[in-house]
Parts: structure tokens; sequence; C-alpha cells
């Protein structure tokens, strides 16, 4: 009997094991970033289309033609296309750039050699299933990159508890979905923090790259160059800073002057020109507090105002040291970048995700100062709020006497345990509770992959995905 009860405890310590916990919790959320990864954003999505198209013409025709946001003039008109279908709700008119100077190219090259080899051929709109897989696996990246980052700050528990806050996000999992630039910038932006914070010198080599693959990314993907050159100037290693910051700007310039210079360098100028010159406003930081979400809708997900209010508290205690410095600096660079190219009134939602990540990161130095107790009172408003993100219209909103019931307990819970009940059952009763909330963080972000797109059109004609992952799934079983 004995024999058996040891078993049973070795099991349990295997399964709360820091590994087994990181494992799970990175199942988990592959899974909530891979199903029905084709509903949400929709078919079809203007924005990721452009990097389609983008790289499925630069491979056949060596020129990149796709849609724009910006005015060119008639002279760059290369046709007016018909995409999607009238079945699937998918149906519309673009018109198609020639050259196309928005973005360099290797998010186009990204997407258009991946969407060519499935046989998909300019002008052709993929199923957004077949566009995202490539998305899904950097997801992936991201996700090992941030918990290597957290796991060389914080001790065990603080980072698996940061990890797991942003690994199944539900406004992170539907931002690391999309297919745009920030997603690839971001993975790079994470491995040069890495490198940074770990202090290894012997791989400071491929620092360059990183900068300058984030630029031929997005050019806000100067971020990680901003960065590199924070790091090395706060060490005062001028050499390094020189040395880097040259490096990584010769770097893109040899993969991209040349490519641009083939397409029109007059051309390429007067288009960046209008395009540099938005209408910037002073209230960016206040819109990016009022826009909750990394996409077009406003989406109250509470984890968003975690990752801002915490992230920015952590920043402002975190302990004096050479990484803390770099996180603070690093993620005033990336709101200032933010604040300096980002539209007022009219920021798209995934501009804010290098920010935000950054921001992730520092959560755990306010929650290495925290209680478990505290932890789990921040996780019951956070998984309360949650229940609302998916409104199906037969419940819409919860009743007065349910909610209130509910909010009451919120402080009537902690209350009673720490009044009435003894030191030693309130320590066993705040794991209970921690457990208990983190499931539920969990199945809320598994419910909202899956209900979000049927709630979203339950009344209203929405594109409908031509390939699904269920349809995908069977298929395989088969």
């Amino acid at each position: 009997m004995e024999g058996w009860i040891m078993a049973g405890r070795n099991i349990l310590k295997l399964f709360f094991s820091k590994k087994s916990l990181v494992i799970f919790i990175t199942v988990l959320a592959f899974f909530a970033r891979f199903w029905k990864i084709e509903f949400v954003p929709f078919q079809n999505d203007a924005d990721e289309l452009a990097f389609v198209f983008a790289g499925q013409s630069l491979i056949e025709e060596g020129v990149p033609i796709s849609w724009s946001s910006f005015e060119y003039d008639d002279t760059y008109i290369y046709s007016n296309e018909e995409i999607g279908d009238p079945e699937f709700n998918t149906d519309g008119t673009i018109t198609l750039i020639k050259p196309w100077f928005d973005h360099p190219y290797l998010l186009s090259l990204i997407e258009g050699a991946w969407t060519e080899a499935l046989g998909y051929r300019f002008p052709s709109t993929p199923p957004s299933l077949i566009l995202r897989l490539p998305m899904l696996a950097i997801a992936m990246i991201t996700l090992f990159l941030f918990w290597k980052i957290v796991s060389e700050l914080y001790s065990e528990r603080t980072a698996v508890i940061t990890y797991f806050l942003f690994a199944l996000s539900p406004s992170i999992i539907l931002g690391q979905r999309m297919v745009i630039g920030e997603n690839i910038v971001v993975p790079l932006l994470l491995a040069a923090v890495l490198i940074l914070v770990k202090q290894k010198e012997k791989y400071y080599g491929y620092l360059p790259f990183l900068a300058a693959a984030a630029l031929l990314a997005k050019m806000t993907g100067i971020i990680v160059l901003l960065v590199l050159g924070l790091a090395f100037l706060l060490k005062r290693d001028w050499k390094r800073l020189v040395t880097v910051v040259a490096s990584s700007l010769l770097l893109f310039l040899v993969f991209y002057l040349p490519f641009v210079y083939s397409l029109g360098w007059n051309e390429f100028i007067a288009i960046t020109s209008k395009q540099s010159f938005r209408l910037l406003g002073w209230v960016n930081p206040a819109f990016i507090m009022a826009t909750p979400g990394f996409h077009h809708y406003l989406f109250y997900d509470l984890s968003y105002y975690v990752f801002l209010f915490l992230g920015i508290a952590g920043l402002l205690v975190a302990p004096k040291n050479k990484q803390a410095l770099l996180l603070q600096f690093a993620s005033l660079g990336a709101l200032l970048l933010l604040w300096s190219t980002s539209a007022e009134q009219d920021a798209l939602g995934w501009y804010k995700l290098p920010f935000f990540t950054l921001l992730a990161i520092s959560v755990g130095y306010v929650l290495e100062k925290l209680s478990l107790a505290v932890i789990a009172m921040l996780g019951s408003l956070v998984v309360t709020n949650n229940f609302g993100l998916v409104r199906f219209v037969e419940h819409p909103y919860p009743t007065t006497e349910k909610l209130r019931l509910v909010v009451s307990s919120l402080v009537l819970i902690p209350v009673i345990g720490y009044v009435f009940m003894s030191k030693q059952f309130q320590k066993k009763f705040v794991y209970v509770a921690i457990a208990i909330i983190g499931s539920v963080y969990a199945v809320q972000s598994l419910y909202l992959a899956d209900s979000f797109y049927d709630a979203q059109c339950q009344h209203i004609k929405c594109p409908i995905p031509t390939i699904t992952t269920t349809v995908l799934l069977k298929e395989f079983i088969r």
C-alpha cells in the first residue's frame, strides 16, 4: 500500500514539475492557436493577402505586385482583380499595384514560397488555414524564446506563471495567428534579448543578422537594432556599439538596396516619402490603453491590461541590474517607436505586439514580489472578466443576481479565508485556488478559439473558410 502511495506522489511530483508544466502549457498553447485558425481573423483578410500576392508575384515575375492602402499614382496600377467566391462570402475587387513598396520582402517571400510550393499561383487567394500555418510555427518559436528569457530572469514559480499568462492569453493567441510583419519581428527581437540577457558573447555575432532580418520583415523592425544599440550604449561598450549597429545596417542595405534599385529607385523614394508622413498624434499612448487587442476590433481581454499595467509596474520595481535595465530601455524604445509611427486614432492593433511582448516579460518582476494569494486574486479578476469575451445571442449578459454573486465572492472568499482559516489551511486553499483559476484561464482560451467566430457571426454574413481544421484532422485520421 505504501508503495502505491509513494508511486502516486511521484507521479504528481512529475506532473507538477517545472518541465512537465511548461510542456503541458505549450501543448495547450499550440492547440489554442491551431484550432480554427482559419476562422479568426476572417478568410481573405486583406492585410494578410497583401503579403501573399507580393510574394507570389515576386517569385513568378521578379516584381512584388499587391494591393496597397497608400495612395499610388494611376501609373502604378497593374490590374483590378476579383478575389474570393460569393458562396463563401469572400468576394470583392482589389486594385493591384506594381511595383509594391509597402513593406520589405522577407514575409512576402515566406508566404509566397509556401503557397507556391502548395500549387497556388499569382494572384490566387489560398485558404486562410494554408496562409497561417507558417505563423503557427513562428508563434511556437516565439513561445520558446519567451520561456527561455523568463526562466533566465525569474524564479521557477514566477517564470512558469509569466509564461502561462502569455502563452494562453486570448489576445496573444489571436494576434500570433496573423500573417503580419510583427509576428516575424517579435521572435527576432526575443532572440536578440535572450542573447543579451544571457550575456553570451560567443553569440554576439548573430546579433547583426537578427537586426537585419527584422528590418527586412518590416521597417519598424528597427526596434531590434534600437535595442542592440541601447544595450551596448548602457554598457559603454563603444566598440561593439559601432560594430553591431554598422554591420546590421550594412547587412540590411546589401540585401535590400539592390532589390529596390532593380525595381526603380526614384519610385521607391517617392512612395516611401508619402508613406513616412502619417497623421501621427500626441494621444497615441492613451489610444493604446483604450483599444485592447491586436486586430481591428476591440477585444476586452483583461490579460491585455495585465500586460500593460503590471508590465509597466514591473519595469518600475525591477531590481537594479543590467538585465532589468535592458528591458526598461527596450520597452521605452518600443513605446516611443510605436508612438512615432502609428496614425492617431487609426493604429492597427498588431503594431503593439513587440511592445506588449516586452511588457509581458516584465510582468514577472511584479509577480516575483507578490504572494500566491494575491496572484490568485488577480487571476480571479482576469477569468471573471473573460467570461464575457464570447457572447452568443442566447446568453449575451449574465443575470444581475449571478453577476453580483460572482463579483461579491471575489472579495468575500479571500476575506473569509484570511479571517477564519488556519495558516496551514490557507496555504492549501491558495494552491487549490491557483489550480482552479489556471484551469479556467486555459479552458477560456480554448473555448475562445472554438467559439469566437460563431459568436461574431450569429446574425451577419462572415467570410467562410474554404478549408477548415476539422476537415483537415478528419482526413488525417483516415
